[in-house]
């Protein structure tokens, strides 16, 4: 049987294994799912994470949220390094930090409570079937997922999805993941 650190190395070696090609073309199957469900048309006020590097990308859902006339708001730090959700109108108005990690630039505004997001698009990571998301030291999803209580949805590769829960706390953290293959709705 593997080791929770097996199973990681596993996963993110077939994360790793998609070519650049790969990432794009399942990227925009996720995010056209993403924009057909219910979770994403009928919110107004949407919690965006900025993908890094092997995550789901998300610049495509940026701009056709914008489109939509949507408020968009991304987890970033500000010159103090206080972590929040920012109303956001164009990327340039962040600067890159360090993986997901955004800072936001002086003119923009917090959100002041996580529940006045309708929705929150996370990045699926290492999740299960039942919506369990493995959680790893320095999260910046985690805190919010926990008291959020509006629809979270977690952005994912199927070789992300696990049906094994050994890998996870008992913080259930997503309602729905989205992969190239199919939509999930957790239970």
């Amino acid at each position: 049987m593997e080791s929770k650190e097996q199973i990681q190395l596993r996963i993110a070696g077939q994360v790793d294994q998609l070519s650049a090609d790969q990432h794009e073309l399942y990227s925009t199957v996720i995010q056209n799912r993403l924009c057909e469900q219910d979770s994403f048309k009928q919110k107004h006020r949407i919690g965006l994470y900025l993908s890094d590097a092997n995550d789901v990308k998300t610049n495509v859902l940026f701009d056709i949220a914008h489109q939509c006339r949507k408020e968009i708001y991304i987890p970033a730090v500000n010159s103090n390094n206080a972590l929040a959700y920012y109303r956001v109108h164009s990327l340039d108005q962040l600067t890159p930090v360090k993986g997901r990690l955004y800072r936001a630039s002086m003119a923009l505004s917090s959100l002041r409570d996580i529940n006045m997001l309708n929705s929150i698009i996370v990045p699926g990571d290492i999740c299960n079937i039942r919506g369990y998301r493995y959680v790893q030291e320095g999260d910046l999803f985690s805190k919010w997922l926990q008291s959020f209580q509006g629809n979270r949805v977690g952005l994912a590769y199927e070789c992300q999805v696990l049906n094994d829960d050994r890998l996870f706390s008992k913080e259930k953290y997503l309602d729905w993941i989205i992969t190239e293959e199919r939509v999930i709705r957790c239970k």
